[in-house]
């Protein structure tokens, strides 16, 4: 998500003991890249196989990005930036990177959005049928 304009920054929420979370806390930068919205079987693909055992960009096109961070060659668009926070936020942590370069890879397509997605991250047992 965006949480500023000026400087640019983005957030990302991941779960520490995910391998991709100490990627990232030892590399201090991360990309994020916007799927298609036919790039379900991809977003599956990052979002239910750990790292430990597998790479997950080793059948995938990518390219490095200027931080080094991984780039999908197929995605609508991305974000390219560097660690500047990293806060404790419940049973995740909440990663705020400055946007050092990014790009709209696809202009004539629809992104993927969350609610999209299903149960992909098997988080719909912790809601609530309601809200009060």
């Amino acid at each position: 998500m965006q949480v500023s304009f000026s400087p640019l920054l983005l957030a990302i929420s991941i779960g520490p003991d995910h391998e991709s979370y100490e990627l990232l806390r030892h590399g201090r930068v991360f990309a994020v890249s916007v799927l298609r919205a036919n790039q379900q079987r991809l977003a599956e693909h990052f979002g239910t196989q750990s790292g430990r055992t597998l790479d997950k960009l080793a059948s995938i096109p990518w390219q490095t990005a200027t931080t080094g961070a991984p780039l999908l060659l197929d995605a609508l668009a991305h974000f390219d930036c560097e660690v500047v926070n990293d806060i404790e936020a419940g049973d995740h942590r909440l990663v705020v990177g400055r946007v050092v370069d990014g790009a709209t890879v696809g202009p004539d397509g629809e992104p993927l959005i969350y609610a999209e997605t299903g149960n992909l991250d098997m988080s719909a047992s912790l809601y609530p049928d309601s809200f009060r």
